[in-house]
């Protein structure tokens, strides 16, 4: 399994004046930097949630579809559309399934998860490859919950300050730090 983000539609969810006011920086010198740090606060929330917080276009890739009709998961949620649902037949030939006739889209449940139509299995005899299955879809997270930002904002702040590898200093997070604000919006797997 393997999700891969073909491309970033939306805006960052925490704005460099807002990045600049947590850091009481008012110059520009160290603009470029802080927009990067943006980036990797916010890649480093997704990674942790497993939920994108940036509107994204993904690619899911499996080397099968799960056994016994079960669900395939969509990492990486919330769900706004799936593009398409693709597999690599014996031959190795692409295939298409349709939306409605051989699968359903289920975004009421985290994580979002793709069903055969009831009556139907997923289809057997796929080439063996990891990218057998392959399904686009959109990722929308709306509106990013404030406590998410402001977990960005804690590690936007941490690495601002501590720019290097090591630190001759002992440093310990903070109670009710990054992980304390991220974890209600975890997405647990099945």
């Amino acid at each position: 399994m393997h999700t891969t983000v073909l491309e970033v539609i939306g805006k960052e969810p925490v704005t460099l004046e807002e990045a600049k006011e947590h850091l009481r920086i008012e110059y520009e010198d160290d603009d470029n930097y802080i927009n990067s740090l943006i980036t990797i606060a916010r890649e480093y929330c997704e990674s942790f949630t497993r939920r994108v917080f940036i509107s994204s276009t993904l690619c899911f890739t499996l080397s099968a579809f799960p056994p016994r009709g079960r669900p395939v998961e969509l990492f990486l949620p919330p769900l706004e559309v799936v593009d398409w649902v693709k597999y690599k037949d014996d031959n190795g030939e692409l295939q298409t399934l349709t939306e409605g006739e051989d699968y359903l889209v289920i975004n009421s449940v985290m994580p979002n998860v793709i069903v055969p139509v009831p009556g139907k299995a997923w289809p057997a005899g796929l080439y063996a490859v990891p990218d057998a299955v392959q399904i686009q879809y959109r990722a929308n997270p709306g509106d990013v919950p404030r406590s998410v930002k402001q977990a960005m904002l804690l590690i936007i702040g941490h690495y601002y300050e501590n720019r290097e590898m090591t630190s001759d200093r002992r440093m310990q997070a903070i109670p009710m730090g990054v992980d304390a604000l991220l974890y209600p919006y975890r997405v647990v797997r099945f």
